[in-house]
């Protein structure tokens, strides 16, 4: 495959694309993409097919500009503009510029550098500045006033992760190459780059030192949450996929690190048969979420204070949840947190880890990868953590007790944390079919989005599971393969001849309900 395509070709399907979703707004009653103050601060939500739609955009636009502006202009511009646009949003942050903008109204560059305490001159060009990223926007008389992006950030707690961002996380990265040099391959959090941005020689750890500053950890917890609202984040696309039934419903789960109880709260309204849900967390946040259980959830949702470093407090539970807790945490300390769990495990209990599961990689999934990435480069500067691939969670498992089985590995449709389900053996189990190079059974897949069958609902073919770039082998009957984690062909019928074009189709029904579910592979269609 060419490693990009050409003008016609991105035209092309930033045309298809657009139109998509452009009756898809209408199709679906949702007001159309706006700037004007009071939008919707997030798209969406759509159905699967247009959300497939959504992200192919994105995909193209990003390939289309960095194409024109030419690959030295492209390293250019992302080290020349990016220091400028976080010293924007800094600002913005610190003076908090949008909570002083009226919300009726325009103000001028005067009145609204007095509001902030700066000088007119100041706030006039870091206002600007704002304005060419579409945050704000200037009257013809000359008068600042709300856009859309600019209203979120003076009305929600979008305020207070751009403070996480700016004053958290931005300083911590630039600290990461002088912690590399100093501390090669360390896992510990107290040498991280955040601890040698804020703790001069690096010797306490992201936890140690924001939990001394209340405010930085109320900032740090409004964060979170707001985070959890965006797009790929949001707790539906785990609890909609855990396959549950009348027959397999668990009885008593417990969310480690739960928080105030968000996830364990939709797990109880979707699913009636689980009698009791507890979300374990620091006393202080315990104490909080047991006063803000709603009528509802009263005499089904419990709060516990716990620690993961100490051994597990709720014993026999039938499935214990973690939602983006191992990522904070290096090899090392996450080995200790999951053996303090094996004490309270019956046979058979499941562990559910809602967490990334980065791949290699692929020639067409730049903008969700810039994403991941980032993510991984913000666990590595504030604790020397990591999101971790495939290979090291089979490895993570392995090294701290046999009896951890991995079950499977699903990832929703466009979620960004994939479901990491694990069970506890009664007795050790050898290593099965989760092996990348095992051989697996055919399975069904629901076709999402492509040019085969293309369908909001998805249509049932049979798939293949092959080495990625190797290729496909199969036996006479097309019922076994060597398989790897990344690659997936379609079959016409009883044929072994691949389709092309589907970018991405979900395991619905494979026989061993072992193994990966979503397949993401070469895309040669729109």
């Amino acid at each position: 495959m060419a490693l990009s395509r050409s003008l016609p070709e991105l035209a092309h399907v930033i045309s298809s694309c657009t139109n998509r979703i452009y009756d898809a707004y209408d199709d679906e009653g949702i007001p159309q993409p706006s700037f004007d103050a009071g939008a919707d601060h997030f798209s969406g939500p759509f159905t699967p097919a247009v959300e497939t739609s959504r992200v192919k955009l994105l995909e193209a636009l990003d390939e289309l500009r960095a194409l024109i502006v030419g690959p030295a202009g492209h390293v250019f511009f992302l080290s020349f503009l990016i220091p400028a646009h976080t010293a924007t949003l800094h600002t913005l942050y610190k003076f908090e510029i949008a909570k002083h903008v009226p919300l009726d109204g325009p103000i001028s560059y005067a009145d609204l550098a007095s509001r902030c305490g700066l000088s007119e001159s100041s706030t006039q060009r870091r206002v600007r500045a704002a304005i060419s990223l579409r945050i704000f926007s200037e009257t013809p008389a000359g008068l600042v006033q709300h856009n859309a992006a600019s209203l979120a950030l003076g009305t929600t707690t979008l305020h207070d992760w751009l403070g996480m961002a700016t004053e958290e996380l931005a300083p911590a990265a630039l600290k990461i190459a002088e912690s590399t040099e100093k501390h090669p391959a360390c896992d510990d959090p107290a040498k991280s780059s955040f601890s040698i941005a804020n703790d001069g020689g690096g010797e306490k750890d992201l936890f140690a030192i924001v939990s001394k500053q209340p405010h930085r950890m109320e900032r740090f917890a409004k964060a979170m949450a707001w985070s959890m609202k965006v797009p790929g984040m949001e707790p539906r696309y785990t609890v909609d996929n855990l396959g549950w039934g009348n027959n397999n419903c668990p009885k008593v789960i417990v969310d480690v690190g739960g928080g105030m109880g968000d996830l364990c709260k939709a797990m109880l309204d979707t699913y009636p048969n689980i009698e009791t849900a507890i979300v374990e967390d620091l006393p202080e946040v315990a104490a909080q979420g047991e006063k803000a259980v709603s009528p509802e959830h009263k005499g089904r949702l419990q709060f516990q204070p716990y620690s993961f470093f100490t051994e597990q407090v709720v014993k026999n539970a039938d499935v214990y949840v973690w939602r983006c807790v191992l990522h904070d945490w290096p090899d090392s300390y996450a080995e200790t947190i999951l053996r303090n769990q094996i004490p309270a495990l019956k046979p058979g209990a499941r562990l559910i880890f809602n967490e990334r599961c980065l791949s290699a990689p692929k020639p067409r999934d730049h903008v969700q990868e810039q994403f991941a990435r980032a993510c991984d480069t913000h666990m590595q500067s504030c604790a020397n953590a990591k999101e971790r691939t495939y290979d090291d969670w089979v490895s993570l498992f392995a090294k701290v007790d046999s009896r951890f089985k991995l079950q499977s590995v699903t990832t929703p449709l466009h979620s960004a944390l994939s479901i990491i389900e694990v069970v506890w053996m009664e007795e050790a189990q050898q290593s099965e079919s989760l092996d990348a190079h095992s051989q697996a059974p055919i399975g069904k897949a629901t076709i999402d989005e492509g040019s085969i069958a293309p369908s909001s609902s998805g249509d049932s073919k049979d798939y293949l599971m092959v080495p990625d770039e190797s290729g496909y082998e199969t036996s006479s009957n097309g019922s076994e393969m060597s398989y790897a984690p990344e690659k997936a062909i379609a079959l016409n019928g009883s044929t072994s001849k691949p389709d092309s074009g589907c970018r991405e189709v979900r395991i619905v029904d494979s026989p061993t309900r072992v193994g990966r579910r979503q397949w993401l592979f070469d895309d040669e269609s729109d």
